[in-house]
């Protein structure tokens, strides 16, 4: 991700649109986590990653903060939209 980031222009990270998307999607999480935190999983709702990110602790023991937590629970739904992309593209290109 962080090459991604280092490959786009820093002022394209400054427009209000990228701000604005940015605030909603740290506040979305934010909701999740704080949903997660309330409401245990069983019949109301299924575990997910969130569940298993608020289960982890750091290596001395303690639970991961809210900021970690939601990070590591966000980070594999990111990573498989960039990386099943780039594969899916690379097998459709190869077939042609």
């Amino acid at each position: 991700m962080g090459v991604g980031l280092r490959i786009m222009p820093a002022i394209l990270l400054k427009l209000p649109s990228y701000k604005k998307s940015k605030k909603r999607l740290f506040d979305a999480l934010s909701e999740t986590y704080d949903d997660h935190c309330q409401v245990a999983p069983g019949e109301e709702r299924h575990h997910d990653l969130f569940d298993v990110a608020l289960q982890a602790k750091y290596e001395d023991g303690q639970p991961l903060s809210q900021t970690d937590a939601m990070a590591n629970a966000f980070y594999p739904y990111v990573m498989n939209a960039i990386y099943t992309n780039r594969t899916n593209s690379y097998l459709l290109y190869e077939l042609l």
